[in-house]
């Protein structure tokens, strides 16, 4: 692969990452948003696991992985399903085996898991975690080099292998050979893992599985390598090389990267040992990028132990010596172990070389020629590696910015709707304000006013009386007089009392409501029910006045158009909430289209109770009736 060419494959790379980011991110909203629709049930449970999975292994937030992961686990517990709670422990030791490499918890869950799904005889289940326990041990064992944690693996391996072969898949068996097969490749018995890795292979080849035969060619290139037989490990690393090609859209991106990595530093390692210094170096080095990249410390390391070889293999001593240290720092970061002897022996290598050089003149000028090309090639590298950086730190500055520039044009939308929200707020406020306003002002004019000035009139008309002497006529004028005076006054009292009702502003507005509706019932031969609860104390003037003009103008409502024999009306406290419920048995009308153009009547209902903060609810449907729930918050 040539450098441009490399370049565009880590941007392409670097693109699926981040898309895989964003889709990852808009799917873990979506399981977020169902997870609070779902009740204490499998549905929910399935949904944890999920969120633990995608969260841990896709958005690389293992933390907030295993939050889910415990949840899940809590939650299924409950419902006693030995086999759906072993599956659970097995996928949150997952977690902790590949984003935390904290083993021993790891092996806690497996264990956990393997004694469930062996409660339930579940032998697919059973094979999973000797599957999983054998890696890790194999792991352990690589780390270490303790033969008894790859003796351990191996056992494990092998029960898994047994059950697969009589339960499971190819798919599952070939997964099971790579993975004994990749345990003898640790532990240098390359007959064993070739074997092994070729029934794999032919499995997975088989079933046309990309991801399995790149694990398996990778591997098999490594054993042929460790064998020593050169054209073996080139044949399986150019395979590798067209299987990428043949399905890059199907493999898995970190495969990819992880395969590119490998077969690069395999291809290293096989033209080192050919003696072709030039290409080694080249795929090398790529496998180097790709590692400090992704982060590949264990990669990182043999390449740098391979590069201190061929640098020696060149005598270019100063070289070898820089990345024998750089291997040994790295080793000792990973392992805690000390490499002083291999230290000592490359300085001593280096410092022969500069004797030699004082001593040899033509050798030295050819090592100084080599010395200043290998580090021209060094610093092309650099440039390279440099310019790199600079695109995708351009890449992310672009998209941050236009991150940022969308979230301020949405704090400066939500702004202004808050603003727009507020303004009419007050304006309704302003309105309700200055209508009650009026209301009062009216009321008493009418009281006061003009009650007064028809009390007066009536006493005047009264002394007339006197002077309609025994004529019939005009005493009966006298009395219709009288009477209308009177009908007058009854009238002006009760419009004044609806307007400013003297027992909602002294006795609350349960009283008030129970007032009016007493003198509906009487007037209109309604069959009226009425019930409070949980209303013991006065509420606040604002509320009780809103809430009684509701009320009035839905029963006028009711009155007027639905024909109803019976009226229903509840007034209810729940702890901060008053919930009042009108219901009727009228002839009912279409909510919805009423809805969309909401008379002067509606209007006012919604207005108001709006204004309250509440929340307005009208159920209704042509020969059914009228439902109206109101709701409004009382803190």
């Amino acid at each position: 692969m040539k450098k441009p060419a490399l370049i565009f494959f880590l941007l392409f790379l670097t693109g699926n990452i981040i898309l895989a980011q964003v889709n990852s991110y808009a799917y873990l909203d979506t399981l977020k948003k169902d997870l609070l629709k779902q009740k204490d049930d499998t549905n929910k449970v399935n949904i944890l696991v999920q969120l633990s999975q995608e969260y841990a292994f896709v958005a690389n937030m293992p933390d907030q992985g295993l939050i889910f992961a415990n949840q899940a686990l809590e939650l299924e517990k409950q419902f006693g399903n030995k086999k759906r709670l072993a599956y659970i422990y097995r996928r949150t030791g997952n977690i902790y085996f590949e984003r935390y490499s904290n083993y021993e918890k790891a092996l806690e869950y497996y264990f956990e898991s393997l004694k469930l799904f062996q409660e339930a005889n579940d032998q697919m289940g059973m094979a999973a975690c000797f599957n999983n326990i054998g890696n890790i041990y194999s792991t352990k064992g690589s780390l270490s080099g303790d033969t008894s944690d790859f003796n351990t693996s191996l056992r494990y391996l092998n029960k898994g292998l047994m059950l697969r072969k009589k339960y499971a898949d190819s798919g599952s068996v070939g997964a099971s050979y790579l993975n004994i097969g990749s345990t003898y490749l640790a532990m240098h018995s390359y007959d064993k893992a070739t074997e092994c890795l070729l029934k794999s292979s032919k499995l997975y080849e088989k079933l046309g599985e990309p991801n399995g035969i790149t694990l398996s060619y990778t591997a098999l290139s490594r054993a042929y390598l460790g064998k020593g037989n050169i054209k073996k490990a080139l044949e399986y690393t150019e395979l590798c090389n067209e299987n990428f090609a043949k399905s890059k859209t199907k493999l898995d991106t970190m495969l990819i990267q992880r395969g590119f990595t490998d077969i690069n530093m395999i291809l290293g390692e096989i033209y080192l040992k050919s003696g072709d210094y030039g290409k080694s170096l080249v795929h090398l080095q790529k496998a180097l990028e790709l590692a400090t990249i992704n982060t590949y410390n264990e990669s990182k390391e043999e390449i740098y132990s391979a590069l201190s070889q061929l640098y020696d293999k060149k005598k270019s001593y100063k070289e070898a010596y820089q990345y024998q240290t750089r291997y040994i720092n790295l080793k000792d970061s990973l392992l805690n172990a000390q490499a002083a002897k291999n230290l000592d022996i490359m300085q001593m290598s280096y410092e022969a070389e500069r004797k030699e050089k004082e001593i040899i003149s033509l050798t030295k000028e050819n090592e100084i020629k080599n010395l200043k090309l290998n580090e021209q090639q060094l610093d092309l590298r650099k440039r390279q590696i440099e310019i790199f950086a600079l695109i995708i730190v351009a890449l992310l500055i672009i998209i941050s910015s236009a991150y940022i520039n969308n979230r301020n044009k949405a704090k400066q939308r939500e702004k202004l709707n808050t603003a727009i929200i507020a303004q009419r707020e007050m304006r309704s406020k302003a309105i309700l304000a200055t209508e009650e306003k009026e209301r009062t002002r009216i009321a008493k004019d009418l009281h006061d006013s003009i009650g007064q000035m028809l009390s007066a009139a009536k006493l005047n008309v009264s002394q007339l009386e006197s002077l309609s002497g025994n004529n019939e006529q005009e005493k009966k004028l006298f009395h219709n007089a009288m009477n209308l005076i009177d009908e007058s006054c009854k009238e002006i009292r009760n419009i004044s009392h609806n307007m400013m009702p003297s027992t909602l502003v002294k006795s609350g507005l349960a009283v008030a409501v129970s007032e009016f509706l007493d003198k509906l019932g009487q007037l209109n031969n309604l069959e009226v029910h009425f019930e409070v609860l949980n209303i013991n104390e006065r509420l606040d003037n604002n509320l009780e006045m809103i809430l009684y003009r509701v009320i009035q103008e839905s029963v006028n409502n009711i009155l007027k158009h639905s024909d109803a024999t019976q009226i229903t009306l509840q007034l209810i406290k729940r702890n901060n909430e008053l919930s009042c419920m009108i219901e009727d048995n009228g002839k009912g009308f279409d909510a919805e289209n009423m809805e969309n153009g909401k008379g002067i009547g509606l209007k006012n209902i919604y207005s108001r109770i709006a204004y309250l903060n509440g929340n307005v609810h009208i159920d209704s449907k042509i020969g059914r009736g009228t439902t109206i729930n109101i709701e409004i918050p009382l803190t």
